[in-house]
């Protein structure tokens, strides 16, 4: 999208969050107050029957009064919308509030309560939710293909096979994990209650789960600078560089690397294959056409990309200098854009250079400098937009680094190692 799409006569509905809703936060509140009080009255720690009576009847009243505020207000406004590929900006009244793409948790299409045309609704991962009534089917039509193009751009990450459901050694954790908080909840019933003892196992459990899901569970990422492979905790990443092919089999998908190597993707088991009637199989099926749709794409994007070589892009470049040097002289690439024969690095081009993952990783960093001293809203967007669609944990930190101006040698090296390697 070159330009921003305005709509207008949008009909609004926004229910804020928490944070920026201040009834909702005394909701909050009054519902903490009436839990810690039916837990008193519970315990038995009261003075008379008299008290506990009184905690109970309290705990009730602050439980409606919570329910009451927090149910969620919704203020009917008449708007305008403006999309772009960053986001999207919501005027209502004399507010504007930008939502960007990478902030929308969720989004779904429902008919309008009065009628009145489809309604979209948008959750954020803030808390803040919107339902924007749209006022005809083109309007309609411009979101949705807003909205697929920004979650085309991020990268997609699947579960693959060989993870909790298939593995003995996966099943022994989550016994352990079931079993590891029961020494410290026993500790803590002896002094401090059985609902105590109940919490803490809880939190122990909720710990553990949490170390299951992130060693044993395998899954790909798949982004525009490569592919990424978690499995038993560890990573592999891969950029486009060193895949040769990808091709798919009745278990998954295969990449093929440069140097012959054959990395298996399964997302379907033996069991699977054999027992085609049953209905995971078909969702497996459309996991694994999606992955090599995905794989395909971003492999064929990152050619077409590498093949495509800007000669103004190599002023940003490191040669050799010093780190403080070389930030230093990408800051002054824009520091003068308005005089004649002043002008020695288009924006635009800076822009794109962050967003490329083809570039070289040196040349990305230089880009975000270079953007922040001219622009550094739009350079923030750029490399929010550039760390979704990044698949490589050390290159999204070295992007998210420069960003903030924080990036150092260490981080950078980093970086350019995992971005590098195979």
């Amino acid at each position: 999208m070159s330009s921003p799409a305005r709509i207008e006569a949008v009909t609004l509905r926004v229910n804020p969050g928490p944070l920026e809703d201040p009834l909702l936060r005394y909701g909050a509140v009054a519902g903490a107050l009436a839990a810690a009080c039916a837990l008193w009255a519970a315990s038995g720690e009261a003075a008379s029957v008299g008290m506990q009576a009184f905690l109970l009847c309290a705990s009730g009243v602050m439980g409606l009064t919570a329910l009451r505020i927090g149910h969620p207000r919704r203020q009917k406004t008449v708007g305008a919308l403006e999309l772009s590929d960053d986001g999207l900006t919501i005027e209502h009244g004399d507010t504007r509030t930008e939502v960007p793409w990478s902030s929308v948790v969720r989004w779904s299409v429902h008919p309008s309560r009065e009628g009145d045309g489809e309604e979209l609704r948008l959750r954020c991962n803030d808390g803040r939710a919107w339902g924007i009534t749209l006022p005809h089917d083109e309007a309609l039509a411009a979101v949705r293909d807003a909205m697929r193009r920004a979650l085309s751009r991020r990268a997609l990450t699947i579960p693959l096979r060989g993870g909790v459901d298939t593995s003995g050694l996966t099943a022994l954790v989550v016994m352990l994990s079931v079993a590891a908080p029961m020494p410290l909840a026993d500790t803590v019933m002896r002094t401090g209650g059985v609902l105590a003892g109940l919490l803490a196992w809880a939190a122990g459990f909720a710990l553990a789960a949490r170390l299951v899901m992130e060693v044993c569970v395998s899954r790909v990422t798949v982004g525009g600078d490569g592919v990424a492979m978690q499995r038993n905790g560890c990573e592999r990443f891969v950029p486009w560089s060193l895949v040769a092919d990808v091709d798919w089999n009745e278990f998954g998908v295969l990449v093929r690397l440069v140097d012959g190597e054959e990395v298996q993707l399964p997302l379907l088991s033996h069991a699977m294959v054999r027992d085609v009637r049953d209905g995971s199989v078909a969702r497996a099926v459309r996991l694994r056409d999606a992955l090599y749709d995905r794989l395909r794409a971003e492999l064929d994007a990152w050619r077409v990309r590498e093949a495509s070589d800007d000669v103004e892009a190599s002023l940003l470049d490191r040669r050799g200098r010093s780190l403080e040097d070389w930030r230093a002289s990408t800051r002054a690439l824009l520091a003068h854009v308005s005089g004649y024969r002043s002008v020695r690095l288009d924006p635009c081009l800076a822009a794109r250079v962050i967003e490329d993952p083809a570039a070289p990783l040196e040349r990305r960093v230089a880009a975000v400098w270079a953007l922040r001293a001219h622009d550094r809203p739009r350079a923030c967007t750029r490399v929010r937009v550039a760390l979704e669609a990044a698949a490589c944990e050390p290159v999204r930190e070295a992007l998210g680094l420069a960003a903030r101006d924080d990036l150092d040698e260490v981080a950078l090296d980093r970086a350019l190692e995992a971005a590098g390697r195979g």
